[in-house]
């Protein structure tokens, strides 16, 4: 959680990952959120960078809104765990067209062990299965919007002697 919660903050400052102080997490906790002594704790270059940014992006919205505090760093990902339940008991829902079925997925989901804890912490992993549900919550959407098309264009194709002979 430390890493990137201070990439966030960096991405924030300098718009790029920056390297920190030694000891830098034990400064940032005593700062209580101040901006200006946080951003002492910067070193002097940029960071070697091993993630894509969208996460720590993610993460930066939460310190921009709360400050680089623990609860600016793990706010945005409570949100996206919170929609990520409501995204995929609507999912279960498209799919199976049981409105129980649904339920018990977003409940299941909602009690998983990992997904409070991933849905908690400042890590890229939740932040990553949130939009990963997303794309396949949209892929649905797609095929139903695709589906209602082609239903569309056979009906308004086949003239009205067809339609009847073949019902």
């Amino acid at each position: 959680e430390t890493y990137y919660a201070k990439d966030a903050w960096a991405l924030l400052t300098h718009g790029t990952e920056w390297t920190w102080v030694p000891k830098a997490d034990a400064a940032i906790l005593r700062a209580h959120g101040d901006a200006g002594t946080i951003n002492k704790l910067f070193s002097t270059g940029p960071e070697y960078v091993a993630h894509p940014p969208l996460g720590k992006w993610v993460i930066a919205i939460g310190e921009q809104l709360f400050g680089m505090t623990p609860f600016g760093w793990r706010f945005m990902p409570a949100v996206l765990g919170t929609l990520l339940v409501l995204m995929t008991a609507r999912i279960a829902l498209r799919l199976t067209r049981s409105a129980a079925v649904a339920a018990l997925t977003g409940l299941f989901l909602a009690i998983d062990g990992l997904a409070i804890v991933l849905s908690r912490t400042a890590l890229l992993d939740g932040t990553l299965t949130f939009f990963l549900v997303a794309a396949f919550g949209c892929v649905l959407l797609d095929r139903d919007a695709v589906r209602r098309r082609l239903g569309n264009e056979l009906r308004a194709s086949m003239s009205p002697a067809v339609v009847i002979e073949q019902w």
